[in-house]
């Protein structure tokens, strides 16, 4: 069973997006996402130069 313990109402101000805040994250992220990806590709070249010197 459902019960409503009080009505709705309206917000007392307009809620915005805090675009600071989302700027700041996604530009972190992406900072996070950047160094990742060059240590993955670093890792890769490292070994592919490694299994051609073997051969």
């Amino acid at each position: 069973m459902l019960r409503i313990g009080q009505k709705a109402c309206p917000p007392t101000y307009p809620i915005q997006p805090r675009r600071a805040l989302i700027v700041a994250a996604a530009t972190m992220a992406g900072g996070m996402f950047a160094v990742l990806l060059a240590l993955i590709l670093n890792a890769v070249e490292a070994r592919r130069k490694v299994d051609s010197e073997d051969v």
